[in-house]
This record gives structure tokens, sequence and C-alpha cells, in this order.
């Protein structure tokens, strides 16, 4: 026989561009107003995001790329978070999970649970570990050296990156999953384990521990 593993990842978000990096531009409020201009190409959509607050101005871009037919890349092609100051905006501004999200993962998992029954197990592609989610806020080629270069810019970060998506994991926790599938790769490969351990793995094992 064979086990049926379900993961699930499109559709689960409201928004496809904040599960794929960038800070949330697709909400609004008197803090955080957002301007938006669009470019395309033959083969990219790219969404140019002017985001005010009484903080200061942050900017990201937003590329959809279609590398063949019916085939896309996605990806925040220019982070929105480059000083410690546009750090402290995003961390006093940015929009918090809104009130309507636990009830929109649960209708969208219910469905997919009541066919598989206790034939398999349900995973969802849930929000990534916060070394990753901080690679979608800053550049990786500052990220890579920033717990050397800047170490209080570089704990303050990865903390923002596991609050700022703390709430929808507990929200897709409580919907009825079975396993969390968690993004972990943008480490892997270019610190070695020594930095990994040194500089990272805390703040993962502080993620899982939600």
């Amino acid at each position: 026989g064979a086990d049926v593993f379900v993961r699930l990842l499109f559709g689960m978000y409201p928004s496809i561009q904040w599960r794929f990096g960038g800070l949330d531009v697709d909400q609004q409020n008197e803090n955080w107003e957002v301007h938006d201009e669009w470019r395309e190409t033959e083969n990219t959509r790219v969404r140019h995001s002017t985001i005010r607050t009484p903080g200061g101005t942050l900017e990201q871009e937003f590329s959809i790329h279609e590398i063949r037919r019916g085939t896309f890349l996605f990806g925040c092609t220019r982070k929105p978070i480059r000083t410690l100051v546009d750090l402290e905006v995003a961390e006093k501004y940015e929009p918090k999970m809104p009130d309507t999200f636990p009830a929109f993962i649960k209708e969208k998992i219910r469905p997919v649970r009541q066919a598989l029954g206790e034939a398999g197990i349900l995973g969802i592609w849930s929000p990534n570990g916060p070394f990753n989610v901080a690679s979608r806020l800053v550049d990786e080629s500052d990220l890579y050296a920033l717990f050397i270069t800047e170490p209080e810019f570089y704990q303050r970060l990865m903390n923002f990156s596991i609050d700022r998506v703390a709430d929808y994991t507990r929200a897709i926790d409580a919907a009825g999953v079975d396993a969390h599938i968690i993004g972990g790769n943008v480490a892997s490969g270019f610190l070695g384990r020594r930095n990994y351990d040194r500089y990272i793995l805390d703040f993962e094992k502080k993620y899982i521990d939600i």
C-alpha cells in the first residue's frame, strides 16, 4: 500500500504575494497606505509598492515571471527593508493577520479534510521559518553576513520574522492540519553548520515552539 500525503499551498492565503515575499501590501489602514504601480514585459509582471507610514516610507517590488507557458516564478525582487530604521517602521506599522483569516483557512481545509478522512496525512505549506522569511524582506547579500556586521539589526529582524507570521501559523494549526511544511532552505549550503547552529537554529526552534 501507499500512504496519502496531501500538501496544500496555492489558495491557502488571501494573497499569494504575502506568502512568497515582501511586506503585506494587500491590507491598508490609516498608518499603512499602499500605492502600486505595475510594469509588464513579455513574460514578467512587476508590482512596485510604495508604503507610506507615519514613521517613514518603504518600497518593494514583487515579480511574477512566466518561464514557460503555465509555469511561473514568484518573488520579491526588490526587498523593502534595508536599514534598522526600515525595520522599525515595519515592526510598528505592518498590519497584523486579518480577523477573517482563521475562518478563511478553516473553510479551505474543511473539504480536503472531509475527502481525506483518516486515509492519509493533511499538510500545508505554512509560513516559512524565520531565516527564509527574513530573506524575503532583506537582500540575501546583506542577510548572509548580517549576524556579524549588524548583530542588533539581525536579532530584531529574526524576531520580527517570527512575530509577523505567528498568528497565521496558529490559525492554520487550529484549522485541523496534521503537519506543517516549513521552508528553511535559504541558509542551507551557504552558511555551514557552525554558523547555522550559532546564529539561526535558536530562532528556528523558537518558531517551531509556537
